[in-house]
């Protein structure tokens, strides 16, 4: 019965509401596409490094890498570039800061506590 009632309604609009109703595009996960324009910049501010002969932007180590003695980003077993740098490593703390998969680490609840108290009506 309700889908006799949908298709008569469907059948009652023009071709021009049709469309807008039946126009669908399918761009997949955004996460992804962001992520790899992420790394794609990454990859071409290397490059720009190298050519300018530039020392680049230093490596953001762990806690318990840039303890250790002697640790700098040529030994540490990370010491792979899109790992350790820029934007990928500082997409990857704030990911781990504001929405961690732990409920008990990072801060969302700090951000969500503060929404939930000035955006909510009493």
């Amino acid at each position: 019965m309700i889908l006799g009632l949908g298709e008569h309604a469907l059948n009652e609009l023009t071709d021009k509401e049709k469309d807008s109703i039946d126009f669908f595009v399918w761009t997949g996960c955004a996460m992804h596409k962001g992520l790899n324009a992420v790394k794609g910049g990454l990859a071409r501010m290397s490059q720009t490094w190298e050519e300018l002969d530039s020392t680049p932007p230093p490596a953001l180590h762990d806690k318990c890498e840039a303890e250790k003695p002697g640790s700098n980003e040529e030994n540490t077993p990370n010491s792979k570039v899109d790992s350790a740098r820029w934007a990928v490593k500082l997409t990857s703390l704030a990911g781990a800061m504001f929405h961690h998969r732990d409920d008990k680490k990072g801060q969302q609840d700090v951000y969500k506590h503060y929404f939930e108290a000035s955006i909510t009506k009493n």
